[in-house]
């Protein structure tokens, strides 16, 4: 059972030298959450418009950029409009993206964590599961892909989104996610997030943070859902340890309109 709690959200600030002298001998330094993080932790991170972050620069030195070019209210942003401030089209067909550590995946579910308006009681996101797949490089066209990690025959358990998907009810909690990420990140969140209808709940904006994210679509899929409301995804015929996993996309159907996005 899902249940709501109250989003918070991260505050990110990147400190000039002169006022970081006393935390960081006059390195810059940035605060996230009130934290300070050394340069290097917060390298990437951009803040919604209007306030400054840090960038890494030419030669790897963390500069403070002004980020208010823009009058726009990041608050009102529609999915396109965030495609456009992340710049994600390069990043969309970049077929050598590269594969995420468990690190990185941590890094996102803390940051998920940190604002989330659901608290998934009944499948909270579980570290420890031992994933039936493993990510790596599918083809030139492909790019990144999930790969089976033993052999499947027809109708065994391939997945279980409830174990490594979070989700929002609504787009204001989700855009604020995907503006305090790293611009990389952010780009892959755009591309990963898919809408579903969750019994109990309507439809939900749904986002793996885990290796099954790099599930590539296919029209020959071998694996999917019993039907649109399952968080499940079974062999559709004998799959072969190391043959990448494929399902449908149009499966779902995603209105970004339908969270005002």
């Amino acid at each position: 059972m899902l249940s709501i709690l109250p989003s918070s959200s991260i505050l990110l600030l990147c400190l000039d030298s002169s006022t970081a002298t006393a935390i960081a001998e006059e390195e810059p330094v940035c605060i996230i959450n009130g934290h300070t993080h050394a340069s290097s932790a917060a390298v990437g991170f951009n803040a919604p418009l209007g306030m400054p972050y840090c960038t890494l620069s030419a030669d790897n030195n963390v500069t403070e950029e002004d980020n208010t070019e823009d009058t726009l209210d990041w608050e009102s942003f529609s999915f396109l409009d965030m495609h456009e401030y992340f710049d994600c089209t390069n990043h969309v067909y970049n077929t050598a993206k590269p594969l995420y550590t468990p690190a990185m995946w941590k890094q996102m579910r803390d940051l998920f964590e940190e604002q989330s308006e659901i608290d998934m009681s009944s499948s909270k996101i579980d570290e420890t599961h031992v994933q039936n797949y493993y990510a790596g490089y599918a083809d030139e066209s492909r790019g990144r892909g999930a790969f089976a990690a033993r052999n499947f025959t027809k109708g065994d358990l391939v997945h279980d989104n409830a174990i490594s998907t979070v989700f929002w009810t609504n787009g204001d909690g989700w855009r604020e996610y995907v503006m305090a990420l790293p611009q990389t990140m952010a780009c892959d969140v755009l591309e990963w997030t898919w809408i579903q209808t969750v019994p109990d709940y309507g439809p939900l904006l749904c986002l793996n943070l885990n290796d099954a994210a790099f599930m590539n679509h296919d029209d020959e899929f071998n694996i999917a859902p019993k039907d649109r409301l399952s968080l499940e995804l079974y062999a559709q015929r004998d799959i072969t340890e190391g043959e990448e996993l494929t399902y449908d996309y149009y499966i779902y159907e995603t209105d970004w309109e339908l969270f005002d996005l």
